[in-house]
């Protein structure tokens, strides 16, 4: 058995901001506080699920939700747990779960080739990009939508 198979996922908790904020600051140069996640978890429009490996949270995916509409904000997994197909196995949890949602929008660096191949793979198509998004380093967004068969 391997730590991927000892994967579940679940919809976030009130209790789970703390340990996504601490994943968000691992992986991105402008995270999101413990604040932020706690009031996000609330929303009736976001939708946030997270994999835990032995009850420990190893990563997340957040969305925000307009009509059919949802615009996935982050996905992020703690260095030690990447390359296993976890981020695979939140982004198919968010379709599932998400059954009303026609449209997925995204914005990625522009330099994370393992992201946008990971999204290229689930049908997401680039789109656009906005020059100079990202800061530390600045970089392009590559703007990129999926269209829910």
């Amino acid at each position: 058995m391997t730590q991927r198979d000892n994967v579940i996922i679940r919809k976030a908790v009130d209790g789970d901001a703390f340990a996504l904020s601490q994943i968000e600051k691992e992986c991105f140069s402008e995270p999101w506080s413990e604040n932020v996640f706690a009031e996000d978890i609330k929303r009736e429009t976001s939708a946030t699920f997270v994999a835990l490996c032995d009850g420990k949270i190893i990563g997340f995916v957040n969305l925000s939700t307009v009509l059919d509409e949802a615009n996935i904000n982050n996905v992020a997994v703690t260095e030690s747990f990447r390359r296993m197909g976890i981020a695979q196995k939140l982004l198919d949890e968010a379709f599932s779960a998400l059954d009303n949602i026609a449209f997925f929008h995204l914005e990625v660096r522009e330099g994370n080739f393992a992201a946008i191949s990971l999204y290229e793979k689930n049908g997401f198509l680039k789109d656009g990009m906005r020059k100079n998004f990202y800061k530390n380093p600045t970089e392009n967004a590559i703007l990129m939508t999926k269209r829910k068969e």
